[in-house]
């Protein structure tokens, strides 16, 4: 459905953001709001009614009036994204800032959108580059001595297992008194659909072969964008590079919390703050900010864009398993990160 509305460009920061400011009519929320209360009746269930046939009046008890709405505020800025940017001429790079500015019963929805734009690249010959780089991928090959060297990893996990299963003290890398059960097909059938030892150890070394093979892929792809960064005539807007230090940031925090720790008592241990932390980063940020943005200008020179079917399952798949996660900044991650992968396709061709 195309919703009808009206918007104003503002440049900001030296022209290295923008900020758009949308307004959408009554009438036009109406429309987004009849859609969004489909979308919720269909997957909700009430007692005493089946699935997909709530009332309106019972649903709109259970959610309120301004979820609703808010659902179909959401639905119109998730559809006009792309037509904004096109309409503003805007060429832009990473996540956008949605806010909604006003959302009330009988009034205009408005809303803004920061985007930050993409800096002008002088890119050199990246194809000759690319087929250079390429030259020096190896074939990988699987060693007899390499599915050995798995198979006692795997029995050493699970004879501490095992130890850990009886309450016997001990550590993951205190081999004594380990135990390492027999390698036979009843063993073997334990660990997955694996018939017999022999089936188990083909199905080991293509597992082991294709884990080397994206490894190398990787190298060759890192080594690409390394050598095209080095002659590319680029200067990176501030905004971009905290950008990347807020995605470095988030990702320390989440690893920290994986192992049961609190990020600020971790940093307490190690006398840093967060913003030594960023400091540290400057540099890798600078350089994925750099990579973001040359294969943003690669795509758009070679015409690289990814299926949009895809975009929008990936889309849809991330916004299920992240309920808090808005939708049109899950469209504009995966939409990134599908572009750049057919890009380093295109490099590697």
């Amino acid at each position: 459905m195309t919703y009808e509305y009206t918007s104003k460009l503002e440049l900001l920061s030296d022209s290295s953001e923008a900020s758009l400011e949308v307004e959408v009519s009554w009438e036009e929320l109406q429309k987004a709001r009849a859609k969004a209360f489909i979308e919720i009746q269909k997957n909700i269930t009430l007692d005493g009614f089946r699935k997909g046939n709530a009332p309106e009046k019972m649903i709109v008890e259970k959610f309120g009036e301004m979820y609703i709405l808010g659902e179909g505020a959401e639905i119109i800025i998730d559809e006009t994204y792309g037509k904004l940017l096109e309409e503003h001429k805007l060429n832009t790079i990473g996540h956008p800032e949605v806010s909604i500015v006003k959302l009330a019963e009988g009034n205009p929805l408005s809303f803004k959108i920061k985007v930050a734009l993409m800096p002008k690249a002088e890119l050199p010959d990246y194809k000759s580059i690319a087929k250079e780089v390429s030259k020096i991928k190896k074939e990988v090959s699987v060693e007899e001595k390499e599915i050995d060297e798995a198979i006692v990893d795997i029995q050493k996990h699970r004879a501490h297992e095992e130890m850990h299963q009886k309450g016997i003290p001990h550590t993951e890398g205190d081999e004594k008194d380990l135990v390492l059960p027999e390698i036979n097909d009843e063993f073997v059938k334990t660990l997955g659909d694996f018939a017999t030892v022999e089936d188990f150890k083909i199905k080991l070394k293509e597992n082991i072969l294709n884990e080397k093979k994206l490894k190398e892929k990787q190298k060759v792809r890192l080594e690409i964008v390394e050598k095209i960064i080095e002659k590319t005539k680029i200067s990176i807007p501030a905004v971009l590079i905290e950008s990347e230090q807020d995605k470095l940031l988030n990702q320390f925090k989440g690893d920290i919390s994986q192992y049961g720790m609190k990020p600020e008592d971790y940093l307490a241990s190690i006398k840093k703050t967060e913003d030594d932390l960023r400091n540290e980063w400057k540099g890798e940020a600078e350089k994925r900010a750099k990579m973001n943005v040359i294969l943003a200008e690669i795509g758009i020179k070679e015409n690289l864009k990814p299926n949009e079917e895809e975009v929008e399952s990936q889309s849809a798949q991330l916004v299920a398993m992240y309920s808090d996660l808005d939708p049109l900044r899950a469209k504009v991650y995966v939409e990134h990160m599908l572009t750049n992968e057919e890009v380093f396709k295109f490099l590697e061709e």
